[in-house]
């Protein structure tokens, strides 16, 4: 009997992997293009509907909200990050104890906890040199485009600043005297933080990005009565 009719590949993989693990023996096949059928023997359709009852509780399919942000909205959103980046490192040029802008921008550890909160997020906006804007730039405004995708641009640019402007609190208040720093560095590995973070949590990859699942080139149709394999 047919027991399910999966929408893609590798969600018909999870449910054959479920049967696989209770032990019952069933067949995936084709039957058109994005369909994939799971047939069974009619004596195992209760424990087969059972395990994939439960299965399917815990990992429903994930459908994208129809409010999801598209893919311009993510690279815009990190084409204007780099810009950002590269323009404030030609506009203010590289560290220099006579340069003003680090001189007040900086991130002095003691100044920090001494009030001057803002030079948290001020130091953000310098680097030490080209290269150091040049990495910051690209990686940033790539981790930025692709938590857009997930967050929208309004919380995810709110997550990029707001872990480069706690993480260099911390790191003041860790280290409290003779520290001194520039750099996006820290609201670049927010942005890699929070990137995986929101990949482990999407049902929809947490599982898949273990499991190779590729399509294969060719699959019988379906038979009038499927042999059964385990």
């Amino acid at each position: 009997m047919l027991l399910r009719l999966a929408p893609e590949f590798r969600r018909a993989m999870d449910l054959s992997l479920v049967l696989d693990a209770e032990g019952v023996p069933h067949e995936l096949r084709s039957v058109g293009d994005e369909q994939w059928a799971l047939i069974i023997a009619d004596e195992d359709a209760a424990r087969a509907e059972a395990a994939l009852a439960a299965f399917e509780r815990e990992n429903p399919i994930s459908r994208r909200p129809a409010e999801a942000p598209e893919t311009a909205a993510g690279v815009a959103t990190g084409l204007v990050f780099f810009l950002a980046v590269v323009f404030l490192q030609v506009w203010t040029g590289p560290v220099s104890s006579q340069s003003e802008w680090f001189a007040l921008g900086s991130a002095d550890a003691e100044r920090i906890l001494g009030g001057e909160w803002w030079r948290a997020l001020t130091a953000l906006t310098l680097h030490a040199d080209a290269g150091h804007a040049a990495g910051n730039a690209v990686l940033g405004g790539l981790l930025l485009a692709l938590l857009v995708l997930r967050l929208g641009v309004g919380v995810a640019s709110v997550v990029v600043l707001g872990s480069g402007f706690l993480g260099t609190l911390c790191a003041a208040e860790l280290v409290r005297r003779g520290f001194t720093s520039v750099g996006a560095s820290t609201a670049v590995f927010g942005a890699l933080g929070a990137v995986a973070a929101v990949q482990a949590l999407a049902p929809d990859s947490r599982r898949r990005a273990w499991i190779p699942a590729p399509r294969p080139t060719c699959c019988p149709s379906l038979p009038t009565s499927p042999t059964m394999s385990r």
